[in-house]
């Protein structure tokens, strides 16, 4: 996202104030400015600066600069005091203008539609997905085959055929290049197969955001996948304001995204127990959030995705995937059973309670039997897990039949 102001000259030049990452601040705020010309079809960055926007001695210092990169004629068409007068009054309003951009106040008719996958479970349309688990756990290898299935070059997943960019922080091109050429092979798909990517490891995701948007914008990009939130560069993840700042960008440069993430702590997540590493506001801000697990058994990567946090959607059962290494790399991709990786967290086993409390909230008293039915488990295993702890009361009973609700707190 950026804001922008345009000053014509009478040269048949423009001159432009260009806007980006605009932020506030504890000292006030901040951002990316760019003076930049247009001339004959082309244009031009004159000077550039990131500062806090309230300092007049950075404002003076970049329209300087601005008007000394510019040609004789348009110097004397846009003398430097009105080019400093038009910054002054560009960098007073962008919080407003920032805050103000894409946004509309009207009636929000409401829809039938049903909702809308790009990728069933994982991926909605119009929604943000994250992605995470501990290193090593296959999550670029994951999101990868994502890709693909959203591009409706495989059916590994169902998917809706989506205009698709990769932004690949984490990894060279070289070595993100022979990925794709092994995962393409081990899809069944062309090996030669290019996907649509930005390769800029090294670089933040602040300082690539405006590419992403350019080419989002020309190309008409459905979704973007994220290589990684850590590599956001905007700051420590375990603040709240740099959590909200990473989540507002993502959410900015595409109509859906899928984001890569770390655990708070590296190691096998267990039964559901490890969380994204950082602010709880990374969380927060998601639609989908999905857990991986992995085993490693000989030269066969075992995986767990589990749907944690869902908005408006079933979090489902936990699916389990395989992926077969040999001396080149990957070989093949494969759906798995839970059987196969004895090491792997049985999640829903181990959410059960969680999950028949959220019911309970959500409906009201319910009988083991509606339960034992309603989460496919058997009717031994609810009321064991009913007449154990202080979570669960007995409410009311009629006839055989007996009814539980939530324990009151106190």
């Amino acid at each position: 996202m950026n804001i922008r102001q345009e000053y014509p000259l009478a040269t048949g030049s423009v001159v432009i104030f260009l806007g980006e990452e605009i932020r506030q601040a504890p000292t006030g705020v901040h951002g990316r400015v760019t003076v930049g010309l247009r001339q004959d079809g082309r244009s031009v960055a004159l000077a550039y600066d990131t500062f806090n926007l309230g300092r007049h001695g950075e404002r003076v210092k970049l329209a300087n600069a601005a008007h000394a990169a510019l040609g004789k004629l348009d110097q004397q068409a846009f003398p430097a005091v009105e080019l400093r007068r038009g910054l002054d009054a560009f960098c007073h309003n962008a919080w407003e203008r920032w805050q103000e951009a894409g946004n509309t106040i009207g009636d929000l008719r409401p829809v039938a539609d049903p909702l809308s996958y790009l990728m069933a479970p994982y991926v909605l349309r119009g929604g943000g997905t994250i992605l995470y688990g501990p290193g090593g756990s296959g999550k670029t290898y994951l999101a990868m085959i994502w890709a693909r299935c959203m591009e409706g070059l495989t059916d590994f997943w169902p998917a809706a055929p989506s205009r698709l960019l990769f932004v690949q922080l984490e990894r060279s091109q070289e070595t993100f290049a022979r990925r794709l050429y092994r995962l393409n092979l081990a899809l069944g798909i062309d090996p030669e197969q290019p996907l649509r990517a930005l390769c800029a490891r090294g670089r933040p995701l602040r300082a690539v955001a405006s590419m992403i948007e350019d080419e989002v914008r020309r190309s008409a990009v459905d979704v973007i996948v994220l290589d990684s939130i850590s590599r956001a560069g905007q700051g420590a993840l375990v603040q709240d304001d740099v959590a909200n700042a990473i989540m507002d960008t993502l959410s900015g440069l595409a109509p859906s995204w899928v984001a890569i993430a770390h655990t708070s702590h590296e190691g096998r997540a267990e039964q559901g127990s490890a969380h994204i590493f950082g602010s709880s506001h990374f969380e927060h801000a998601a639609d989908v959030t999905v857990q991986v697990a992995a085993e490693v058994t000989g030269q066969t990567l075992g995986l767990m995705l589990q749907v944690v946090k869902a908005n408006d959607v079933p979090q489902g059962e936990a699916q389990y995937v395989a992926l077969e290494f040999g001396p080149d790399g990957l070989e093949g991709v494969r759906p798995a059973k839970r059987r196969e990786f004895v090491s792997l967290p049985d999640y829903e086993r181990g959410r059960l309670p969680e999950r028949i409390m959220e019911a309970l909230l959500r409906d009201g008293e319910m009988t083991a039997q509606a339960l034992s039915a309603m989460f496919s488990r058997p009717y031994g295993t609810i009321t064991r897990i009913l007449g154990q702890g202080e979570n669960f009361v007995r409410t009311r009973k009629e006839g055989r039949e007996q009814y539980w609700g939530v324990a009151a707190r106190t």
